[in-house]
């Protein structure tokens, strides 16, 4: 048995269900459509097995008040922080890289360091948050972006915001510092001219 599952899985990434079920019909196997359907639904059409988590763990934080804690220097990589109530948190050098804020409350929340790759902060309330030395390259923002207390050395390489709020950015005082780690100054990040 244990023969013809890990037979199921080699014929699944190399031909589809179809072509799947024909094999194990001509293999003798009386149940071969089933056959089939289990060993793509098991690995995929197309030889990759599904990932079955849900923005890096489930419902990490979402809903949750955060207030009392602090995320300083965790691994809270693809973890969901939706509609969180975190304001005055400290996220001071986490990994956030993917992680979900869609409507948070991060007001005053202070992110210095942190490394938020490809985050998504969209209708988040980020007023007074500090993301000082933060990478955000590929981060998405919406016009809140604009209400933080301080990007200085903020590395938005590719980040996703609306217009007006990336001229709102351009116009600050603090953002012609470079990032420490990524060497890039955050005017230019930001395409200011």
């Amino acid at each position: 048995m244990r023969h013809a599952i890990a037979v199921a899985f080699i014929l699944a990434t190399v031909v589809g269900a179809w072509e799947l079920r024909n094999a194990f019909r001509a293999a003798g196997f009386k149940r071969s459509t089933a056959a089939a359907l289990i060993a793509v639904s098991l690995v995929g059409a197309d030889g990759v097995a599904p990932s079955l988590a849900v923005s890096g763990g489930g419902f990490d934080y979402a809903n949750k008040d955060l207030r009392e804690e602090s995320f300083a220097g965790k691994n809270e990589k693809g973890k969901d922080f939706t509609q969180c109530i975190a304001t005055g948190v400290s996220f001071k050098g986490a990994v956030l890289d993917g992680a979900r804020f869609f409507r948070s409350n991060l007001k005053n929340a202070d992110f210095s360091g942190s490394s938020m790759l490809s985050a998504s902060l969209e209708d988040t309330d980020l007023s007074g948050a500090i993301f000082s030395q933060a990478n955000m390259q590929g981060a998405y923002f919406s016009d809140s972006i604009a209400d933080v207390e301080s990007l200085s050395g903020a590395d938005l390489t590719d980040a996703q915001m609306p217009k007006n709020a990336r001229a709102k950015l351009c116009a600050r005082t603090d953002i012609g510092t470079a990032n420490a780690k990524t060497g890039e100054v955050t005017k230019d990040t930001l395409f200011c001219e």
